[in-house]
């Protein structure tokens, strides 16, 4: 039985919008929402394609007044259609909105330096990552539209990226790209109040390569590490 070669452009339709020109180019990160969108962008422009209908939607970011100046991060939510960007401007906003409407859900508002990284609970907690000098770690509940929680940092790199957990209990990862320096904050919520207990992942005797990214297990219970030479290492909790 011979199969036929399905071209892209058979598969694939952008939406009608002034934007479904866009070529993001270098794609440096790519976020999952609802286990079956991915998202990217660069610049101006957050992209959305569904693998399931195929279907390819673009997010303008070029108003401060309304979705937003510029594209510093973003991030999906591993199982409902929500997703969080942060502008790239000083004194920016987090949005979150609902997909694939567009529909506004809440939008904080940050510190002068700006965000670095988010990263969304499986729940309602939407955790962000400052920029240099303090790199705080902030909880947000997009639900009740409050801020939880905040906390000083000791790791300070420039290049630094975050990830939650899935599950009970919450765990929340911290690495230093290019470093092996390796924060897990245990993440305690009580109705409104939320506390953060920090660690540090102790390589001990092994001398691995820089670490380059980290990747929560689905029962939420092991860290797995990438170092630069594509080595993989567990942390088990």
């Amino acid at each position: 039985m011979t199969r036929k070669l399905i071209p892209p452009a058979h598969v694939m339709r952008a939406t009608d919008n002034e934007a479904l020109w866009t070529k993001i180019g270098i794609i440096k990160e790519l976020s999952l929402m609802a286990k079956s969108v991915i998202i990217y962008g660069r610049g101006c422009f957050l992209k959305f394609l569904n693998v399931n209908t195929g279907e390819e939607m673009c997010l303008t970011l070029n108003d401060h007044n309304g979705n937003g100046d510029g594209l510093k991060c973003y991030r999906g939510h591993s199982s409902l259609y929500i997703f969080a960007y942060s502008e790239c401007c000083q004194r920016p906003f987090i949005y979150v909105k609902s997909y694939p409407d567009f529909q506004l859900i809440v939008k904080f508002e940050g510190e002068r330096e700006g965000f670095k990284c988010l990263a969304f609970s499986d729940s309602s907690l939407l955790f962000s990552l400052g920029e240099m000098p303090h790199y705080k770690v902030t909880a947000w509940n997009w639900r009740s539209m409050d801020k939880f929680a905040e906390s000083a940092n000791e790791l300070l790199f420039e290049n630094q990226i975050i990830r939650c957990s899935y599950g009970r209990p919450m765990y929340l990862a911290q690495l230093g790209v290019g470093s092996t320096k390796l924060f897990i904050w245990d993440v305690f919520t009580v109705c409104k109040s939320t506390i953060f207990d920090k660690h540090q992942v102790k390589i001990g005797n092994l001398k691995p390569a820089p670490f380059e990214s980290v990747v929560w297990s689905v029962d939420g219970v092991a860290l797995y590490i990438i170092d630069r030479n594509g080595s993989i290492y567990t942390v088990r909790l």
